[in-house]
C-alpha cells in the first residue's frame, strides 16, 4: 500500500498514479480510501428504450461537488493500445463510506493492482 499526500485534481492524480506505474503496457485496478477534502461527481439519470447515445446522456448529466467526505475511490487504468476495443486511459468511480471526477484529499491510502 502507498501512501498519497497532498491535494489532486484529476489531472495531477492521473500523473501522479503514472509516477507509481511499473509500465503503461498493463491493466491497473485502483484503489484510494480516505477523507477527502473536496470531491467533485457526475452521474447521468437513468435510460430507458429507446437508449440515448452515450454523448447525449452526458448532455444531461448532474454534477455535485461534495466534501469533507469520506469514502473510496476505485478505478481502472487501460494501456493505450487497446484504443478501439476499450476506452483506454484512467476510468474512477467515488463510494461514500455512508452508504468522476476530480477529487482532492488530505488523508489517502493508495493501493495499485497489475491485472
Amino acid at each position: 500500500m502507498l501512501s498519497l499526500e497532498g491535494s489532486y485534481n484529476l489531472t495531477e492524480l492521473e500523473k501522479r498514479l503514472e509516477g507509481q506505474l511499473p509500465t503503461k503496457n498493463l491493466f491497473y485496478a485502483i484503489r484510494i480510501d480516505g477523507t477527502f477534502d473536496r470531491m467533485t461527481t457526475r452521474s447521468v439519470s437513468a435510460q430507458s428504450m429507446p437508449y440515448p447515445s452515450l454523448e447525449e446522456a452526458l448532455e444531461n448529466q448532474t454534477v455535485s461537488d461534495l466534501g469533507p467526505i469520506a469514502g473510496t475511490v476505485v478505478g481502472f487504468m487501460s494501456p493505450d493500445y487497446f484504443q478501439g476495443l476499450c476506452a483506454t486511459g484512467y476510468h474512477f468511480h467515488f463510494r461514500m463510506a455512508i452508504g468522476l471526477a476530480e477529487a482532492t484529499s488530505s488523508t489517502r491510502r493508495l493501493k495499485i493492482q497489475p491485472l
